[in-house]
């Protein structure tokens, strides 16, 4: 209503401003020592070993070293990223191995660990268009390079230069859980066929990691002896190296 041609009129405009992506560092494992053997048993898988005589050892991560990572956000709105930071800090306190996260990029579709910026890992959020190996059912991929040797007559094998990757069009109700399964595969662990464990090749009901899940990450943590260096650190370590070492089948999930 007005009152006459004195009245005045007062238009208020609300500007809405979106919170920029961030990505948590976590810090330091809440688990920084390990129990000296696994605190559940179950159904697990290594997905590589290597043997020399009578010496098998499961390629993994060196745990006196923090695995360093980048992040491509780019897809990503606040709330995925927070599901990620969340299955990162389960997968530490399962592991005891420490994650750092050291920057964002807007490479690593490939699972390729982007040059010159002291990474280790690349986590990804991308989408089919983007990815085509995410085409049809496959939500997510995990991997990672690895390498074996013997050193004094011990044999070595380790991990490095991986990544992880989960489909943005998945819903955010089931997000959190395909990080964890995608990043225990880049730690590592592979398949098993008990419809229980999170590292089930099928995403059902699980509600997280099953007791395999966490006595194989228990095997490929930091319970484990440091890795000494490789003397093909220089090759798998460097973006664009050996192939990475991705779940077949389903490719993932």
């Amino acid at each position: 209503a007005t009152s006459g041609p004195s009245s005045s009129t007062t238009t208020t405009t609300t500007t809405t401003t979106t919170a920029p992506i961030t990505v948590d560092t976590l810090g330091a494992p809440s688990t920084t020592l390990p129990p000296p053997a696994s605190p559940t048993s179950g159904s697990f898988a290594v997905r590589t070993t290597s043997t020399v005589g009578d010496q098998t050892q499961p390629a993994r991560w060196t745990p006196c070293e923090p695995i360093e990572y980048l992040v491509n956000a780019d897809r990503a709105t606040p709330a995925p990223v927070a599901l990620m930071n969340q299955a990162i800090a389960i997968v530490e306190q399962a592991t005891a191995l420490d994650f750092v996260f050291v920057g964002l990029t807007s490479e690593g579709l490939d699972l390729v660990v982007p040059a010159g910026r002291g990474a280790d890992a690349v986590l990804v959020f991308s989408d089919a268009s983007a990815t085509p190996s995410l085409a049809g059912s496959v939500i997510g991929l995990g991997g990672s390079a690895s390498s074996a040797w013997v050193d004094g007559g011990v044999l070595w094998a380790e991990r490095s230069s991986g990544g992880a990757m989960v489909d943005v069009d998945a819903g955010n109700s089931i997000q959190q859980r395909i990080w964890m399964h995608e990043i225990a595969h880049m730690l590592g662990l592979g398949h098993v066929n008990d419809p229980a464990e999170l590292m089930y090749f099928s995403l059902g009901s699980q509600s997280g990691f099953g007791p395999g899940d966490l006595e194989g990450l228990w095997n490929v943590g930091a319970a484990q002896p440091c890795i000494p260096e490789s003397p093909f650190a220089a090759a798998t370590r460097a973006p664009g190296g050996p192939v990475l070492d991705l779940p077949t089948g389903d490719a993932d999930w």
